[in-house]
């Protein structure tokens, strides 16, 4: 039994010492007294109230994020919504339950919207009644408080409060995923790995590729990069910039440690794709078609490099039979140079000795 509600003067104690409370105009909302039904809103109508986002859980709201709205009862609903239904359904049976990380006026600062149809209207208005007015709403463990600001609306104008949130998200959503998408182009075009045996032109492309059609997530890796650059402490005196730079530098050449085949192509590329998630930052939701495009670009890149390799082993060669041949030529002109010198000499002494013998 709730204790009778009373108005005047109370002391509460406080940080600062004792204080006086003045309650004036006070309505006991434990008491489950009857509440004429709004008709106008009609039997769908719903009761919306606004909660702090760490008041529900986290596979909660990352299903509420990446959606218009979640369905919390029934078949196909969210673990995690039943709590919810349990606790509201002390005013009246509740027949759905909806959460939305997107339409609530207060979304800025970590509040979403949690949306209940009851099947008695006057539930729905009691409820509201109960939680509306500017009063807290109190969650135990660790005790917390927050105004739901709980109020009805028609169902018309909460689908179209929804639908209005969802498509700002969208459009805000897409705008950063084409930044990030920019940033993530730029800093894998400048990890390039130099060299004229460094072939990853293609994988680049596919990167780029990869990027329009969402199999890689610009927004996940950014943010990725950025918790690895805050946790590795030998990175503190590099910037995000360059640590992001030298993340991707080393997921191409990691490409190059095992070269692909047909009987390892999948495996290599599953196994890839997860060591640049964990060491590199990189994110991509690759599929089983994903797999085998990887495997081809990287024959390719392998391919590409082995040809460079061949080039620049023929041109070495080519240098050194051009030097060698160079040098024999040389050499032979040398001597043909000295032969013709020791036969002048010979020749000269040949008429010394001729001139000689005339005189004499």
């Amino acid at each position: 039994v709730p204790p009778p509600a009373k108005e005047g003067l109370f002391e509460v104690s406080t940080a600062l010492g004792p204080a006086i409370l003045r309650l004036d105009g006070l309505v006991d909302t434990a008491c489950r007294c009857q509440v004429p039904a709004d008709e106008a809103l009609g039997r769908d109508a719903v009761l919306v109230l606004s909660l702090p986002s760490d008041w529900l859980d986290g596979s909660l709201l990352r299903a509420a994020w990446s959606s218009r709205s979640v369905e919390l009862l029934g078949d196909g609903a969210e673990e995690g919504g039943e709590r919810w239904a349990a606790w509201l359904s002390q005013w009246g049976e509740v027949i759905r339950l909806e959460l939305s990380a997107h339409a609530g006026e207060r979304e800025a600062d970590g509040f979403c919207l949690l949306a209940a149809t009851f099947a008695d209207p006057a539930a729905r208005d009691g409820c509201e009644t109960a939680l509306g007015g500017g009063r807290l709403l109190v969650l135990e463990g660790p005790q917390r408080a927050a105004d739901p600001h709980a109020k009805c609306l028609l169902r018309s104008q909460f689908d179209e409060q929804v639908d209005h949130a969802w498509k700002e998200h969208l459009v805000f959503e897409q705008e950063i995923s084409r930044i990030d998408g920019g940033i993530v182009l730029d800093d894998a075009a400048e990890a390039l790995p130099s060299g004229p045996n460094m072939c990853f032109r293609p994988l680049c492309e596919l990167f780029e590729r990869w990027l329009r059609v969402g199999t890689l997530h610009a927004t996940s890796t950014v943010c990725a990069q950025k918790r690895l650059h805050e946790a590795d402490a030998s990175a503190s005196s590099r910037s995000l910039e360059a640590f992001r730079r030298s993340a991707w530098h080393a997921a191409f050449r990691v490409c190059m440690q095992v070269e692909p085949t047909d009987d390892n192509a999948h495996t290599l590329c599953l196994a890839l794709t997860e060591h640049w998630r964990k060491a590199n930052g990189i994110c991509v939701d690759a599929d089983t078609e994903d797999l085998l495009e990887l495997a081809e670009v990287l024959k390719e890149v392998w391919k590409q490099s082995k040809s460079a390799q061949d080039a620049l082993r023929r041109s070495a060669e080519e240098e050194a039979a051009s030097a060698e041949k160079a040098l024999l030529e040389e050499l032979e002109e040398e001597e043909g140079r000295a032969a013709r010198d020791k036969e002048r000499k010979k020749k000269l002494k040949q008429k010394e000795r001729q001139r000689k013998s005339d005189r004499g």
